[in-house]
């Protein structure tokens, strides 16, 4: 019986997600498709390069009214904003499909020992992948993009507001009983109060910072999707960026910026497109052979929120969230009034820990679902689980009522490196973030899982069932169970991305505090890569707070007076 129902799951699952990834495609093809000639002007005041939460905001903000904004992938489906879909976005023609190289200490029950780095090919970005989770982090994670003589906790506080006002966060509209028992665990064991996340939705749907814009129908602007960016061009002095060359539909264009090519392509877009233009470690662009214009560090200090922990949960009770469930007429209802599961982001709750110092660094992320909730039709393909590893493992937990809760170094020692694979732009880059390279980071998930071992034996957990996964994971079976040994191991097997990467960029090393990237003119750099260090939690607030700032500084805002930065 249980057979016939784990198949007749596995059957429903690959109807729904081949019908959309056929609905995503054809939607994708159709918005390539070039019926006219591209009609854009030679020259505006400024060019933006990439619509993720960066671009996006600047473009919200900017009080110019001569903007060209050009976008890599293409405008979504409206299906893409329905926030249960989130998981089946990734590794389709909206996610530019990337992998890390092998990790030597990570990774090791992935293919390859290679981990999925999903980042958004898309109007709207990687905001349009994520689970649409907003947080301001500690004030202290702000310190480093202010001189620090004033009081810039209000400084900072500002632009986060202004940010708040253009998407209005609000809290998750819907939650299981894991998440109030999660909850109330926090409370029974003394490390709560822990929290329902606040997300960026609109009645029920994904609403990201690229909706905002197109709400503001801005005079003057310009959005291009479909447009690669090549590489930024320069004037006669190699020190002032004077535009950017660009591919769309197989056509090359070069248009010019007056007053300042912005790159917010992404810490891997915006690294990769100054690297392609000459800008970045003297070494690493001789050897591919791109003429070197100014020796920067760019790519290195590649940094991300690494994690562990699908499945690590198991429950004696349904958490409601199969497909019997969500498309029953009264989900459908709910949905409808912009409430109800279908309006989970994936995340519906999560704790900030400090274990050593007043900065958290240790994050929980409670997800109602395991690894296994599709049967495993798609999600351990994104995870890009070792078959064998599915097999003595995952797959054991067919039609089992599993959960997961990450626990996330929030703010790791472990720094990789983007680089180039040769000189052909179109080469996917190198991304090696070399997870775990420093032995701290292990550190901090075991405690985390120990922490996690506490809440799961107070009396609220014990009332759904929970209990840690008592199955030893593939590769480990050698060490006792729950013995410190094999955590470390399963850690360094079961690596994986909270889709947080920074540093790329970073401020004071490749950027001023006015985002201009050193030694150059009119060239910025307004996204996640300028960020020296992760925030304490997740980065999509700071992302936003650092656009606001960028406006300010420069005197281009709508909302802000000018400010100096130096």
């Amino acid at each position: 019986m249980l057979k016939s129902s784990i198949c007749c799951s596995i059957i429903i699952w690959k109807i729904a997600t081949s019908f959309l990834f056929i609905i995503f495609n054809v939607w994708n093809f159709y918005q390539l498709l070039e019926i006219f000639p591209l009609n854009i002007k030679k020259e505006y005041e400024y060019i933006i390069v990439g619509t993720g939460v960066g671009g996006s905001t600047v473009a919200s903000g900017i009080e110019s009214e001569d903007v060209l904004i050009l976008e890599a992938g293409t405008e979504p489906s409206w299906l893409m904003n329905i926030p249960m879909l989130t998981p089946i976005l990734q590794n389709g023609p909206y996610d530019w499909n990337f992998y890390t190289e092998s990790q030597e200490k990570s990774a090791k029950g992935l293919k390859g020992r290679q981990i999925h780095f999903p980042l958004g090919k898309v109007v709207g970005g990687s905001h349009v992948l994520n689970m649409q989770i907003y947080m301001r982090g500690h004030p202290e994670d702000h310190r480093v993009y202010v001189n620090g003589e004033y009081n810039f906790h209000r400084d900072i506080e500002r632009y986060f507001e202004q940010f708040e006002r253009d998407l209005g966060p609000e809290e998750v509209k819907f939650r299981t009983k894991l998440a109030d028992a999660f909850q109330e665990a926090g409370q029974e064991s003394g490390y709560g109060p822990f929290e329902s996340v606040r997300v960026t939705q609109k009645h029920g749907m994904r609403f990201t910072v690229a909706d905002f814009y197109k709400e503001l129908n801005r005079n003057g602007h310009r959005v291009v999707s479909g447009a690669f960016v090549t590489r930024v061009t320069f004037e006669e002095d190699l020190a002032t960026a004077s535009g950017v060359e660009f591919t769309k539909s197989g056509k090359e264009y070069s248009v010019r910026a007056t007053k300042g090519v912005i790159l917010s392509a992404g810490t891997v877009g915006s690294a990769k497109i100054l690297l392609q233009s000459g800008i970045g470690p003297m070494n690493h662009l001789k050897n591919v052979g791109i003429p070197v214009r100014v020796n920067l560090p760019v790519g290195e200090n590649l940094i991300d929120h690494v994690s562990t922990g699908y499945n690590i949960l198991l429950l004696n009770e349904s958490l409601s969230l199969d497909w019997s469930d969500i498309l029953t007429p009264k989900s459908l209802c709910s949905f409808a009034k912009g409430e109800g599961p279908w309006t989970m982001p994936g995340c519906e709750s999560s704790a900030i820990l400090s274990l050593s110092s007043d900065i958290p660094n240790l994050q929980f992320m409670v997800l109602p679902v395991g690894l296994t909730q599709d049967f495993g039709v798609h999600l351990k393909n994104i995870a890009n689980i070792d078959d064998k590893v599915w097999e003595k493992y995952f797959g054991k937990m067919l039609g089992m009522s599993a959960a997961t809760i990450l626990p996330v170094v929030l703010h790791p020692k472990s720094q990789g490196v983007i680089r180039l694979k040769d000189s052909n732009p179109y080469s996917s880059p190198v991304i090696d973030p070399q997870y775990l390279s420093h032995p701290e980071d292990r550190e901090v998930l075991l405690k985390g899982i120990r922490i996690l071992q506490k809440l799961i034996d107070t009396e609220a957990m014990q009332k759904i069932g929970a209990e840690i996964n008592p199955l030893p994971f593939p590769g480990c079976e050698n060490f006792p169970w729950d013995s410190r040994d094999y955590w470390l191991c399963y850690i360094e097997h079961l690596t994986l991305t909270t889709f947080h990467p920074a540093g790329t960029c970073s401020m004071g090393s490749v950027v001023d505090r006015n985002f201009r990237v050193l030694h150059m003119e009119k060239l910025f750099v307004v996204d996640a890569s300028v960020m020296p260090k992760l925030p304490s939690g997740n980065p999509m607030g700071t992302i936003g707070m650092l656009a606001h700032r960028f406006l300010a500084v420069n005197g281009i805002s709508k909302h802000f007076p000018t400010e100096i930065s130096s």
